[in-house]
């Protein structure tokens, strides 16, 4: 499965880069990360204007990924800049991604696409990138259920008394011997 996600990513990668030069560049600080069901992974990354022109953020999407991984842009729509100017960079939290309960092990592979342009309402892709999101088997813990503890805990005193009414040598079976 790992296999198949990178080799998905590198495709894009190809495609990206053979694209014209872009002037927003977008990059991740992991691109990949993994976690169980119910955890949230948090991917931050920076953005970095390289081109002579200011360039409005509007906005952001995610595509691509399963059905069961919730995505939460509010760390973008919130912290990034609204205008870069040229050779501004930030860098902060881009997205989260929540695994659900119905998520399946593996890797999903999804896309990062900021929204924006030289006017404050345009919607152009000015950045794609990709990330994977690996959810990892749930490893159970073991636990004892209440009625073996109980069980446990009845038959301690139970053994030690079996243990002194033994004649297998112990002190007191050797005392009654002698008497």
């Amino acid at each position: 499965m790992r296999i198949r996600a990178f080799v998905a990513v590198l495709g894009l990668l190809l495609v990206v880069s053979g694209a014209a030069q872009a002037q927003l560049v977008l990059s991740f600080d992991a691109a990949g990360m993994s976690g169980q069901v119910g955890q949230t992974l948090t991917y931050s990354g920076t953005l970095t204007n390289l081109g002579p022109d200011p360039l409005y953020l509007n906005g952001a999407s995610v595509g691509g990924l399963s059905a069961d991984l919730t995505v939460d842009l509010d760390p973008f729509l919130l912290g990034a800049p609204f205008l870069m100017a040229q050779s501004d960079t930030w860098s902060g939290e881009l997205l989260r991604v929540t695994l659900g309960s119905g998520a399946s092990v593996g890797d999903s592979v999804g896309f990062l696409t900021v929204l924006g342009g030289a006017g404050f309402s345009d919607q152009d892709a000015l950045a794609v990138q990709p990330f994977v999101v690996t959810v990892e088997p749930t490893t159970p813990t073991p636990e004892l259920p209440a009625s073996m503890v109980a069980w446990l805990g009845a038959l301690l005193p139970l053994g030690c008394l079996l243990r002194r009414a033994s004649p297998s040598g112990s002190a007191t079976g050797a005392r009654r011997q002698r008497d």
